[in-house]
């Protein structure tokens, strides 16, 4: 026989979740158990679901090595960006996607997964045989300034850009100059 449930409606939820295993720990502005909902700062809402991102192939019969949800300006902008064999294409959901590869270097290969990372409103894609590339708010491609390695992953702290996975030091870590993606110090590196 199912249970009756309660339905008591809230109007504030300051509280967010609170996972706490006893239930006399939870606040009347606080919920327990939140499923297929969405929460940000004080708004709750039911979760969307899904939407088929494209219907148009991606470089037809190439390897996809990624998909990126690029944002950027305080997230109030985002591209999907995507890699389909040496090809780099962005698009918003729903748009048929464009070749924005430009000036960057891709090589081919389901081998090859692309990694990303975004500084300071650029997206910089990086796969471990190319050097990196950076794409910009106009969702144009190209190769990143600088003489970077060619990195297996990068990653952001700090504001500073951490690449590791090159081929010429595999375990080193090189990071950037402060505040800057396209210099590269030779000292700036951690072993």
């Amino acid at each position: 026989m199912p249970k009756d449930r309660l339905r008591v409606p809230y109007t504030d939820f300051t509280g967010g979740v609170n996972e706490d295993d006893q239930p006399g720990a939870v606040a009347a502005n606080e919920l327990r158990i939140a499923r297929n909902i969405v929460y940000k700062g004080r708004a709750l809402s039911s979760r969307a679901g899904s939407t088929r991102l494209t219907t148009s192939a991606l470089n037809s019969g190439a390897a996809v090595t990624s998909v990126y949800n690029y944002t950027y300006t305080a997230g109030a902008n985002q591209i999907i960006l995507a890699s389909a064999g040496d090809k780099i294409y962005s698009g918003a959901k729903g748009a048929t996607p464009s070749d924005i590869t430009g000036t960057a270097t891709v090589t081919a290969g389901q081998n090859t997964q692309v990694h990303w990372v975004t500084v300071n409103d650029t997206a910089l894609g990086c796969n471990g045989t190319n050097p990196p590339w950076v794409v910009d708010a106009s969702a144009n491609a190209a190769a990143l300034g600088g003489s970077p390695p060619s990195f297996g992953t990068m990653a952001t702290k700090w504001n500073y850009t951490f690449g590791a996975g090159h081929a010429a030091a595999t375990r080193t870590i090189r990071y950037s100059a402060m505040g800057s993606t396209i210099s590269w110090p030779s000292a700036n590196t951690v072993s």
